[in-house]
Parts: C-alpha cells; structure tokens; sequence
C-alpha cells in the first residue's frame, strides 16, 4: 500500500505540471545553486589581514631584539677608578713614636718628598711623637747624623713641609701650643680625617716601637 501511495503522489504532482504548462504557465524556477566565491587579488599598496596564527604575526616576548638590557654598558653608572699611586701628589707622613731612630727616617723622607715637588707633605706627630717638638725636651740625635731631632723638624718646616701634633695626644703629654717648638701647630680635633680621605694623598706610618 504505501508503494501504491507513492506512485500517486508523483502521478499527481506530474499531472499538476502538465496542466500549468498546458495553461501558458512556467514550471517553478529550480533551487538556488550556490557558487563558490573567488578571493579577488590584492591590490598594490593594500596589505592582507594577518591570520591569527601566523607565525609573522606572533609575538616574541623573549626576541633578543626587544629584551631590555639592563646590563648595557652605555645605560650602567660608570663608578670613578680609584687614583693610582703615580697620581698622588701628596704624603702625609704618620709618626707615633718617640724613638730617634724612626724619627730620623720619618722627617728624612719627608724632606725627599718635599724636594722632589709633592705637596703638601705633612708630618703628624702621633701618640708619643708629640714629645718630638717638645721644645722643653733635649733634642737627641740619632746615630751619626749630623742634626737632632729639632733641627730636622725646623728645616723640613723650612722647605715648605707642615708639622702637626695631635690635639688628644698633647693634652694627654701635657703639652699646648706653646710647649712646641717654632712652626709646629696643635691640630683641630679630626682635623686630620680630611687629609687621611683626601685621594691624591699617599700615608706612611712610623709605629710605636714595642719592646719585648
């Protein structure tokens, strides 16, 4: 039966056209077919869209081109370097201790220093140095030199070189201004750290001598 059914049905839609054909009518216009539309070129001057995935178009966070470079020595602080010792123009000679011996060296080099064009060239009496420019003290002399402490003290004075006693250490020997010979000076309390910071100053020290 439902063979049957199926061959009417098309007898009957069949019968249907015949008789709009046979009326002067048109047959209905057959389905829309779809046509594959053809990407047009492109044209000169336009740029195509960039495909999301595309690999010209990604990203590269980690490109050495644009990884900032914080270790460039253009962009880093250039720190000053350190004064070297043929640069240093002056020399401060520390002198801690009263024996005669260390004495003689200490002023001898200072007087070559100053000979030689360093400046300034200061001596600085330290601790038991201070007793050196004791004007009340017998200047002693050293070994076979032909000066005494006092009369070296005068001519490096003489040359152009500075004297300065402790200001501690004098109070603590009992010693003031006018206790020193001529030429020495009491220094200002820290006085000498400026000297000891300043970088074209080389430093020698004399230590106290300890005995056994």
């Amino acid at each position: 039966m439902l063979v049957i059914h199926r061959y009417v049905h098309r007898l009957s839609v069949l019968l249907g056209v015949l008789m709009l054909v046979a009326c002067g009518g048109s047959p209905p216009p057959p389905p829309p077919t779809s046509v594959p539309t053809v990407a047009s070129e492109p044209t000169a001057g336009a740029t195509a869209p960039m495909e999301p995935d595309s690999p010209t178009s990604m990203v590269m966070p980690d490109s050495p081109t644009s990884m900032a470079m914080p270790d460039s020595p253009t962009s880093a602080a250039v720190e000053p370097m350190p004064m070297e010792l043929g640069q240093r123009t002056g020399l401060l000679v520390n002198l801690a201790t009263d024996d005669t011996w260390s004495a003689n060296m200490a002023l001898n080099l200072a007087m070559k220093a100053r000979d030689q064009g360093l400046e300034p060239v200061i001596v600085f009496l330290n601790v038991h140095g201070v007793y050196l420019a004791d004007s009340e003290r017998m200047p002693a002399q050293e070994g076979n030199s032909d000066i005494n402490i006092h009369q070296r003290i005068e001519a490096f004075i003489a040359a152009g070189g500075r004297v300065i006693a402790c200001p501690s250490c004098s109070g603590e020997a009992g010693l003031t201004q006018a206790n020193y010979i001529e030429g020495v000076v009491v220094g200002e309390p820290g006085g000498v750290i400026p000297i000891l910071s300043d970088p074209s100053m080389a430093v020698i020290s004399y230590p106290a001598r300890h005995t056994p």
